[in-house]
């Protein structure tokens, strides 16, 4: 696994424990309330649900709408495009340095 995937599983996976834990909190407060079970089991649900798509709607406009303006804004500065270019090329999944050796040697054969 690359550490992209890794941290990716690491992400989610805080993201899905946090929204379970407020499930549990809004289970435990719906059932204070004197609630059935079934009530309260319909609320952790409804609360996670809820919660997920929440984030899952922030994060599609972050990704979409803000981070490009974002990445527009701080493109102007010197400093941030050296960044930016350095990052870009970390991102990238390139072969190892012996693929592009090996295919160039085919080449000539």
């Amino acid at each position: 696994m690359n550490q992209k995937s890794i941290e990716h599983i690491a992400l989610y996976s805080l993201v899905l424990v946090g929204t379970l834990v407020v499930g549990v909190l809004a289970r435990l407060f719906v059932l204070s309330k004197g609630v059935d079970d079934f009530s309260s089991s319909v609320a952790f649900f409804a609360t996670v649900i809820v919660l997920m798509a929440i984030y899952a709607s922030l994060q599609t406009t972050f990704n979409q709408f803000l981070l490009p303006r974002i990445e527009a804004f701080l493109l102007r500065f010197t400093a941030w495009k050296s960044h930016a270019t350095l990052t870009l090329l970390a991102k990238r999944d390139l072969p190892p340095f012996g693929y592009n050796m090996i295919a160039s040697l085919k080449s000539w054969c």
